[in-house]
């Protein structure tokens, strides 16, 4: 009788592969990657790697869907940083991430100007609107939080202000990785941009209670 396998093993082995998919992604592009390079970094049996990945697409997918969950922003409500301090921070880090350290900017273009993306979008399309979803409801929920908490009075809704800091975002880490730091100027485009965000979520300084 098979030893049975626990949802704990099966996450701990998931998280494996993900690390080796993402090694593979790293080094090789989109393009080039194959699900033998994964299994060859991974250290596991072609069996195995199908039990988590359909194919390549989907282990593409399932890295970026994974990266997502540590690029969320992590607010907390407390007397040391305002909601304002910790959203900035965040937008400094991601941009570090993502110009700084090796990151998927290249394989995630390789892979929207894919054939296997262009001739099958409608398949791909719910799991790239999810993603964005998920980013956007993580600003949003941010936001909320800054509103509740009497430290934020943005002038227009959550909704709009999440999908406009995603895409200049988006765009901005894109161009610089392609076309590098000093062509896209990002360390004025991104202080324009925070001043920007800064008029749109008017963040209320509050004075320390004696």
């Amino acid at each position: 009788m098979a030893p049975k396998v626990t949802s704990t093993y099966k996450l701990k082995k998931k998280q494996q592969l993900l690390l080796a998919a993402r090694e593979v992604f790293l080094s090789k592009g989109y393009t080039n990657a194959t699900i033998q390079d994964i299994i060859d970094i991974a250290g596991v049996s072609r069996g195995t790697i199908y039990n988590y990945f359909k194919n390549i697409d989907h282990a593409f997918v399932e890295v970026l869907y994974n990266d997502d969950q540590y690029l969320l922003p992590n607010i907390q409500i407390d007397s040391r940083k305002s909601v304002w301090q910790q959203l900035t921070f965040w937008i400094e880090q991601l941009v570090d991430i993502h110009t700084n350290q090796p990151s998927l900017v290249q394989a995630r273009s390789e892979f929207f100007l894919s054939s296997n993306y262009v001739n099958n979008k409608e398949h791909f399309s719910y799991i790239i609107k999810k993603r964005y979803e998920v980013m956007v409801e993580g600003i949003k929920h941010t936001i909320q939080q800054g509103k509740d908490a009497g430290q934020l009075n943005p002038v227009t809704d959550g909704d709009t202000i999440a999908h406009y800091l995603i895409s200049f975002m988006d765009g901005m880490i894109l161009n610089t990785d392609l076309l590098g730091s000093q062509v896209t100027s990002m360390e004025k485009q991104i202080d324009f941009f925070l001043e920007s965000l800064k008029t749109l979520l008017c963040p209320i300084v509050q004075t320390p209670q004696k």
